[in-house]
């Protein structure tokens, strides 16, 4: 199911592209000022980060295991990487260009209902069908890979719980987001810094874990199967909730105002690169000065 709707999907998505591309204005985007590195560019290149790459880490080992084991581990990243940053590419730069016709667009509360309105009217149809197909698939695989997640992590290990944890937060938070908060572009901000910073921790703990003492010897199986052997790794979990709280000191959501989320800080995701790195750092400071679960 998710090859067909990637395939067709995506040609639906190059036929809107096809419409949209020849209204630029290239006199405009030309005389467009270059944006400011620290203050535009890295914040933009964060919450991009956190929606899509490093949203989808808690998928890699549900992914991973459906690998044909002859596989080699560069080309699985490889096909992982391309696969995820050249449509991601693609479609930033035509949202760039679509800017030219649609001034308002980065501002927007819905960018969706906007980009439809650049659209001619009876391609409306097709166009919604295109943005709700290309997102469902994708969904149904979180679903999956999250249920995994909660089982290794021990906080929900019925799979009924499970189902009905999930239909609660698939049906709740898009309800609030319709019908009370009524700010899609806003919302979807906030809730993508939040978990963007929780991940990014955690992802750079992972990183950080592989390359100093799995790279070689990989992970061992008594190590992640065995009760004893598998004991809580502290140096890991501090190094994820101090990195989680610096980010979160350094961020303005909606829900919590940091008291450094000023300057370069304010209104942006860079508060996400700051997390991961911090985790990332601490984790290999104290693993350095207090070994812990290594690789047999």
């Amino acid at each position: 199911m998710q090859i067909i709707c990637t395939y067709l999907f995506g040609f639906l998505t190059l036929v809107i592209l096809v419409i949209i591309i020849p209204q630029t204005d290239w006199a405009m985007l030309a005389a467009m000022p270059s944006g400011d590195w620290l203050g535009n560019f890295l914040p933009a290149l964060a919450f991009v980060a956190a929606g899509t790459g490093i949203g989808w880490t808690s998928y890699a080992a549900d992914y991973s295991c459906h690998q044909d084991p002859k596989n080699s581990r560069s080309r699985v990243a490889w096909a992982v990487t391309l696969g995820g940053a050249i449509p991601l590419i693609l479609m930033l730069s035509v949202g760039i260009l679509l800017s030219t016709q649609v001034p308002d667009l980065a501002q927007s509360a819905n960018p969706i209902e906007v980009i439809k309105g650049a659209l001619p009217t009876n391609l409306a149809i097709i166009y919604y069908i295109t943005a709700i197909g290309g997102l469902t698939p994708q969904c149904f695989l979180g679903l999956k890979s999250s249920k995994l997640v909660l089982k290794a992590a021990h906080l929900i290990w019925d799979d009924k719980l499970i189902l009905l944890f999930q239909t609660i937060i698939v049906t709740v938070i898009p309800a609030i987001i319709l019908f009370i908060a009524q700010d899609f572009q806003g919302t979807l901000e906030g809730f993508l810094g939040i978990i963007g910073k929780l991940l990014a921790a955690w992802s750079s703990i992972f990183l950080v874990d592989y390359l100093m003492l799995r790279w070689k010897q990989g992970y061992s199986e008594k190590l992640l199967t065995d009760p004893v052997d598998n004991q809580i790794n502290y140096n890991g979990v501090i190094s994820w909730i101090v990195g989680f709280v610096i980010g979160m000191l350094f961020s303005k959501t909606f829900i919590f105002t940091g008291p450094f989320a000023t300057g370069i800080f304010a209104g942006n995701s860079l508060n996400v690169l700051l997390t991961l790195v911090v985790s990332g750092g601490l984790y290999f400071i104290l693993t350095l000065c207090h070994p812990q679960n290594k690789a047999e």
